[in-house]
């Protein structure tokens, strides 16, 4: 049973996330999208754009929050000044976030998935794809402002043949969708 929609015309739309708060949820655009849509959804029945967030990018692919829903992270790719990478938003306000800070370092071709993952013992950790190599980027964000890489890892051959899609990681376990490697556990 269809309870609500709120269309989108301008932009396909690509992942969407929903803050803890289950009363604002963050859509993606692609097929040459610059925007993210941050929509109330406390009413159901009716969805509407409470802001929005206008990257050099042609694709808002993923988004998700930290666990606690205090900061918010987004990928890009396809900008015109090749600063591809993610965005981190803080969520003060969850219906109206706020750009803090950005990792472009070595992902320049794009970063296509990203995944939250926090662990009592380390903290919180971003897992991003990078579309030029098919590496694994490790970032940390438990000071959000100043991200930085702490791990990279990749399957064994040639950057070129070498494509990692998505990422879950559940119970300490990271699971990769490689293209032509399949699942890598």
């Amino acid at each position: 049973e269809l309870v609500g929609r709120l269309a989108r015309t301008r932009f396909t739309t690509e992942e969407v996330w929903l803050h803890p708060n289950g009363k604002v949820a963050y859509l993606g655009s692609g097929g040459g999208g610059d925007v993210l849509y941050i929509l109330d959804i406390s009413n159901p029945a009716n969805p509407v754009v409470a802001d929005s967030i206008i990257a050099n990018t042609r694709r808002v692919n993923d988004v998700m929050t930290t666990p606690d829903g205090k900061f918010l992270v987004f990928t890009r790719e396809g900008a015109a000044d090749r600063k591809n990478g993610i965005v981190i938003c803080s969520l003060e306000d969850p219906a109206h976030p706020k750009p803090i800070s950005e990792f472009t370092d070595g992902v320049t071709a794009g970063v296509h998935s990203a995944f939250v993952f926090k662990q009592e013992k380390f903290g919180t950790h971003v897992y991003i794809t990078n579309d030029g190599t098919g590496a694994l980027h490790i970032i940390d964000i438990n000071d959000p402002y100043h991200p930085k890489q702490v791990g990279l890892w990749k399957t064994p051959r040639s950057d070129a043949g070498r494509s990692l899609h998505d990422i879950d990681i559940q119970d300490g376990m990271l699971y990769a969708s490689y293209w032509n490697d399949g699942l890598v556990i």
